[in-house]
Parts: structure tokens; C-alpha cells; sequence
């Protein structure tokens, strides 16, 4: 299995408390954000990952490899449908009035 997880918590969430892990290292092609809050891509050549605002609200990504973020509604930043990260790169989203805004961020590249 290709996603690690750690550090279990109990986290409460638009009303639900939920148990999940607040860190969490994946390798798989196409990943869907839960409710970590830190989440390390590593040992893929590329991955897509999307941002689900129905688990989350809060997520920071670092990226050991190439990187494709695609919200699950809307834009990020009200301006792009896509964000691009490179190795080595990080990036920190909250998910705000039906948004997803870029709180923090380093290396990235905008489509």
C-alpha cells in the first residue's frame, strides 16, 4: 500500500469528529486530501492530488516530486485552475468562503 499514515487524532470538523492522521506521506498517482493536515509526496514521478473542501479546510503540501493541485470547486486563489510544484517544494491552503487561498508557498508554478 502505497500511503503511509501517522499520527492518529481525533479531529472535529463541520460538526463531525472524525478519526484520521494529521501527517501523511502518499505515493500514489492521484490522491484525494482527507483530514491531514501535512501531507509529503515522495517516490512517484508525478501526482495529482485533489483538494477536498467536504474533508478539509486546512492542508499543507511539501513535495518531493512533481506535483499537479486541482481544487475540488472553483479556482485556487480565484484565479487558477491548477498549481504545479517541483520538487522540493511546499505549499500551505486554506479553504475559505468557498475557496481554496494560498496562505504560503515556495518554487510553485501557475497554470
Amino acid at each position: 500500500m502505497s500511503i503511509i499514515k501517522s499520527l492518529p487524532i481525533l479531529k472535529s470538523f463541520r460538526g463531525n469528529t472524525i478519526k484520521c492522521s494529521e501527517q501523511v506521506t502518499i505515493s500514489d498517482p492521484i490522491y484525494e486530501t482527507g483530514c491531514e493536515s501535512f501531507l509529503v509526496i515522495k517516490n512517484i514521478e508525478h501526482c495529482k492530488v485533489k483538494l477536498s473542501s467536504f474533508h478539509s479546510e486546512h492542508i499543507t503540501i511539501k513535495a518531493m516530486t512533481t506535483v499537479l493541485i486541482i481544487p475540488d470547486n472553483g479556482k485556487i486563489d480565484e484565479d487558477f485552475d491548477e498549481i504545479e510544484l517541483h520538487s522540493g517544494s511546499a505549499i500551505e491552503l486554506i479553504y475559505a468562503f468557498d475557496t481554496w487561498y494560498i496562505v504560503s508557498s515556495d518554487g510553485i508554478k501557475m497554470h
